[in-house]
């Protein structure tokens, strides 16, 4: 007995194209709203922030990654926390590096 096994449709050589094409735009998002995160929160803390683009934008991914660990509740889910308890994360971060004299 001879059964011949087809390709589905959609799981051809796409599906590696697709995966890849998710995980390149999941971090060219992150860096945008890192960007906006970090420039949010040097804007509304108080003084001078002296960073450069680059240190922005990690300190609102930075920012956004403690907000969503701390909204976690201690959850083994991670869920991507909320614009403003991103830019509350990036501002004590801030806070944090300039007490420990970082930058």
């Amino acid at each position: 007995m001879f059964i011949a096994v087809l390709p589905c449709q959609g799981t051809s050589d796409q599906t590696p194209r697709r995966g890849f094409l998710k995980v390149m735009l999941n971090i060219i998002g992150a860096i945008i709203s890192g960007l906006v995160i970090g420039a949010l929160a040097r804007w509304f803390y108080p003084g001078t922030v002296p960073m450069n683009w680059l240190t922005t934008i990690l300190l609102g991914i930075g920012g956004s990654l403690l907000a969503g660990l701390v909204t976690s509740r201690g959850s083994r889910d991670f869920s991507r926390a909320g614009c403003l308890a991103s830019v509350i994360g990036a501002i004590v971060l801030i806070f944090l590096g300039r007490l420990l004299h970082i930058g």
